[in-house]
């Protein structure tokens, strides 16, 4: 720092002045910069969603479908969100990326928990294979959020990968949603709960 403006110390000539008023300068924008930079890390949005530990294969209609939940931890509320899941494999030595269809794909208002399936068709990667053949083609499936976090008015991204070993099969999640004095809650720690079938 200078002494510009205060103290008993005080640059007389003409290029002394301009020394000082440039040292003045500099060491302003280096502070403004730390500032600017530090904010922007500290503000970065933190997604708060908490994911299943499972994908559970369950019976859905006269077939079976893929199912995980999602909940939102934080207070406030993330709107126009979308899912998208990927599933890849190895097969005769090539890496298969395939997105998969979904029926709940867009959600409007992501406030609680939500459960996201895909009804098993013959178009997709899943139908017909067994655990062991999953195990044996490395299976993944990935997750892909992307929602629009309203209270800092910023498009925040969350993805979390599911490893074959992570499938349930035959299995149907229990629910997590609560009500009290009129009011809808979810407890956290029973989004992983499911009972076998």
């Amino acid at each position: 720092m200078t002494t510009t403006g205060y103290g008993a110390i005080n640059p007389m000539f003409t290029t002394a002045k301009i020394v000082s008023s440039i040292g003045s300068f500099i060491v302003l924008l280096g502070f403004a910069l730390v500032t600017g930079l530090l904010y922007r890390r500290l503000s970065k949005p933190m997604t708060k969603i908490k994911y299943s530990e499972n994908f559970l294969i369950a019976p859905y209609k006269d077939g079976k479908a893929l199912m995980f939940k999602m909940a939102n931890q934080r207070i406030s509320k993330f709107i126009e969100s979308e899912v998208a899941v990927v599933f890849n494999d190895s097969f005769d030595g090539k890496i298969v990326y395939k997105v998969m269809d979904l029926e709940l794909r867009r959600i409007n208002f992501f406030a609680l928990s939500q459960k996201i399936f895909k009804y098993i068709t013959e178009d997709i990667p899943l139908n017909g294979l067994t655990p062991e053949k999953l195990e044996k083609r490395n299976a993944e499936i990935v997750i892909l959020l992307k929602a629009f976090y309203n209270t800092l008015s910023q498009t925040i991204y969350s993805r979390i990968p599911y490893k074959y070993g992570e499938l349930i099969w035959d299995a149907k999640f229990n629910s997590s949603i609560h009500s009290e004095g009129g009011k809808m809650g979810i407890h956290l720690n029973k989004l992983n709960y499911y009972t076998k079938l």
